[in-house]
């Protein structure tokens, strides 16, 4: 439940600072806000998602599959990519 509260208040903020996505599956669950800043999101599915109007600030993504992936005007700010 608290977790529950924690999301749905970021989400009502669509900003989301300093945490770490690991192993999520975006391609099955939505990702948790609009904006992104100094987060982490290490081996990740990010296949097939509509990326378009996200901004990713100051992270990184490590061993991602972006496959598919569209990204219409995403604002990608000091982003790095690792394999």
């Amino acid at each position: 439940e608290r977790e529950h509260s924690f999301r749905k208040l970021h989400m009502a903020k669509h900003y989301i600072e300093d945490e770490k996505f690991e192993r999520k599956q975006f391609n099955s669950e939505p990702l948790p806000a609009l904006d992104f800043e100094n987060c982490s999101f290490p081996y990740c599915d990010f296949t097939d998602c509509d990326l378009s109007g996200y901004k990713f600030m100051d992270c990184e993504f490590h061993g991602c599959n972006m496959s598919l992936v569209n990204c219409d005007k995403p604002a990608l700010r000091n982003v790095t990519f690792h394999q």
